[in-house]
């Protein structure tokens, strides 16, 4: 394990109390990795932001800290402007201040009698799913419950995206649209045959891509939802899909993300290296990196332009469910109950 990957002196942040993990010189017990400078905890400073990602390598990621206080498997991360929530089994969703790390957990909502697997956030709401087939809708400003729709599905909801004015949420063999606004429910995609477990949207907000069993379907994101293209595969179970101007993502049971042309749907290659079905993806603010969390309780960052491996962070000691890229911080959820926080350095900064 090289020293950027070892449990050093990170951090601990749970409901606002900050509990330091180092030793009084900032050594970690292996004696092999400085203490980060308070600099990248320093509230409201992000560094490059974005411009972060545009850097030549080489750079790297260090995990900067911890987010304590879920009691159970932390299973999506949203987030709106600044403030970032998750959600976990236990039906709770706690919520951050990305800009201010140091504060821990704002405030904690509960309103879900089961687990939260899915979120998603426009400028006006939260919304918010799971194996209690409601779905709940959360004014930002307040974060007070806005509209409750109870057996929304017929079993669990999987997924959930925003795309216009419209909430689209995923289950067994269906996906539903509602209006994001009320949350009435405004149309049904027929023709699925099994579980939908991702869904994404393009660049442009005009297509819906939805993941299932060996299948990507392609829907208009506007009335009437029509299917555009099915995109057959043999890779089993879709778990995550992410795309990029020129490719599409698709994170897969069999432990590799297979990457497609995202004009003619052409497949091109698979990103290998994984040993868990890949759960999750983020895409860089450019494009050019790709993000994967893995049941092998493992989160890689990719090289899209060489499809090269370019970096493993090895810190949750269970699969990684859910990840989220904010300017120079990543933020990732894991069956161990714990977020990481990861934050970009270049090499000759650290």
């Amino acid at each position: 394990e090289s020293p950027a990957m070892t449990r050093g002196s990170i951090p601990e942040y749970g409901g606002g109390v900050l509990v330091r993990r180092s030793s009084s010189s900032g050594s970690t017990t292996q004696g092999r990795e400085k203490r980060l400078t308070n600099v990248a905890l320093t509230p409201g400073r992000r560094g490059d932001g974005n411009l972060s990602w545009k850097l030549q390598m080489p750079f790297k990621f260090k995990c900067i800290g911890t987010f304590l206080g879920h009691m159970n498997t932390v299973w999506k991360l949203t987030s709106q402007a600044r403030t970032l929530f998750s959600s976990d089994g236990k039906g709770v969703v706690k919520v951050w201040d990305m800009e201010n790390l140091l504060q821990g957990c704002v405030q904690t909502l509960e309103a879900h009698s089961e687990a939260i697997q899915a979120m998603t956030t426009n400028r006006e709401f939260l919304f918010t799913a799971g194996s209690d087939e409601s779905i709940i809708s959360w004014e930002l400003k307040s974060l007070k419950k806005n509209v409750c729709v109870k057996n929304a599905h017929e079993d669990g909801v999987d997924c959930l995206e925003v795309v216009g004015s419209y909430l689209f949420s995923t289950s067994q063999s269906i996906i539903k649209v509602w209006d994001a606004a009320t949350l009435q429910h405004k149309h049904t995609m027929q023709g699925l045959h099994h579980r939908v477990r991702a869904l994404a949207f393009d660049r442009q907000r005009e297509r819906v891509y939805s993941g299932s069993h060996n299948k990507i379907h392609i829907w208009d994101a506007v009335e009437p939802f029509a299917l555009v293209d099915i995109i057959d595969t043999t890779f089993g179970s879709i778990y995550s899909i992410a795309l990029t101007k020129n490719l599409i993502a698709v994170g897969t049971y069999n432990r590799n993300v297979h990457l497609y042309d995202s004009t003619t749907h052409e497949y091109k290659e698979a990103l290998r290296g994984h040993l868990g079905a890949v759960a999750a993806l983020g895409r860089s603010p450019t494009g050019t990196f790709l993000v994967t969390g893995s049941h092998d309780n493992t989160v890689q960052v990719w090289d899209l332009q060489k499809r090269l491996p370019y970096q493993i962070l090895q810190r949750h000691e269970g699969p990684v469910n859910t990840l989220l890229v904010y300017n120079d911080l990543l933020f990732t959820g894991s069956e161990d109950r714990e977020i990481k926080v990861f934050k970009l350095f270049r090499v000759h900064d650290l």
